[in-house]
């Protein structure tokens, strides 16, 4: 049996599963740290009686006659049970930094945030998620630090001494995205201060735009990408917009973006982004 123990989040997950799982698991989950503590969330991927199952701890999730399948399986049930233990305030987002702090790039799917962290990496910042961001109550943040998923055509550039892989699939049409190992230097598994927040559009027909949030514009804007937000998320996102800068940016391409963002930070160096 294969068998890994990493963080997420701030919880410690193990994996156990059949050696011949441990390739795809590894693709999935092989950029979050080690974790150093005894294992809060259980997960085993067994075969038996000619199917596979997938527990978590005594529960059965789900089984299938391709393993493969119950390696996504596994992927969405951890992100739910993430969500129920997390306190903060989840954003559907992406998170990149320095030592400065954390940029957090909120937006849609399709906003472009994955190629943005992809290429920001590249450039030098060091990567937390590309997908999830978790503000404490004192503007900490943390990101689900999975690789970066990105489309198979996409041509923006790898952080150096990355690795890509396909994302595991039991069948051929469903590998619509290649995951993105950045090197383990490029790697943030712990928390940043939130330095700026940024509300990604990709419209190729409209004008590059950047433009600075009111807090109230900035409340409402980002509120809307809170995920499955808890009792406590709301006075978190108040004291955000009230000593956080945030921005709105229209782009048309990654580069573009990248350069707008740079800018952005570069004018903060010179001014204070907490109100």
């Amino acid at each position: 049996m294969w068998t890994t123990l990493f963080d997420a989040l701030g919880t410690a997950v193990r994996i156990e599963a059949d050696a011949s799982l441990a390739g795809p698991l590894q693709e999935v989950f092989g950029t979050f740290a080690e974790a150093s503590g005894p294992p809060s969330l259980d997960y085993l991927i067994a075969c038996g009686g000619g199917e596979w199952r997938l527990w978590r701890g005594e529960a059965l999730v789900t089984f299938s006659v391709e393993p493969l399948e119950l390696v996504a399986c596994l992927e969405g049930d951890l992100l739910e049970r993430l969500l129920e233990r997390s306190s903060g305030w989840c954003l559907h987002a992406a998170v990149v930094g320095d030592d400065r702090g954390a940029l957090v790039l909120a937006g849609d799917s399709g906003a472009g945030k994955s190629t943005l962290a992809q290429s920001l990496v590249a450039r030098g910042m060091r990567y937390l998620s590309d997908e999830r961001a978790l503000i404490a109550p004192s503007l900490q943040v943390r990101g689900l630090l999975r690789p970066i998923g990105i489309d198979p055509d996409s041509v923006a550039r790898l952080p150096r001494g990355a690795r890509l892989f396909d994302y595991p699939a039991a069948r051929a049409e469903r590998r619509s995205s290649r995951l993105v190992h950045p090197p383990a230097d490029r790697r943030e598994p712990g928390a940043l201060p939130l330095r700026r927040l940024v509300l990604l559009s990709h419209a190729p027909q409209r004008a590059p735009e950047v433009r600075e949030l009111s807090p109230g514009e900035a409340l409402q804007l980002l509120w809307a990408h809170s995920i499955r937000p808890g009792k406590g998320a709301w006075g978190i996102a108040l004291e955000v917009v009230r000593r956080v800068r945030a921005a709105a940016l229209v782009t048309r391409g990654v580069e573009e973006a990248c350069q707008h963002l740079e800018e952005l930070l570069q004018a903060d160096s010179s001014t204070p982004t907490v109100r």
